[in-house]
């Protein structure tokens, strides 16, 4: 059988890629919700601003642990 290694990288790259965006346009955006969503739920701007920091920053920590959780329970 003969290794097609350039179009398994490309495939690669091109789904990294697709990831990459998904995640960069969600996160690059939420800014412009911080104003509607503050106000309609009667919080300040800076608190709201901290909840949503405080989030991602959970979210890195949590997914250091995940591929160890995985292998624990199938």
């Amino acid at each position: 059988m003969k290794n097609k290694g350039i179009k398994y990288w490309l495939v690669l790259i091109s789904c990294c890629g697709l990831c990459a965006s998904s995640v960069g346009i969600v996160l690059n955006t939420i800014g412009v919700f911080y104003t509607p969503v503050s106000q309609g739920l009667g919080v300040s701007q800076g608190t709201f601003t901290l909840h949503a920091t405080f989030c991602i920053l959970a979210t890195a920590i949590t997914v250091l642990f995940v591929p160890k959780i995985m292998e624990k329970y199938h």
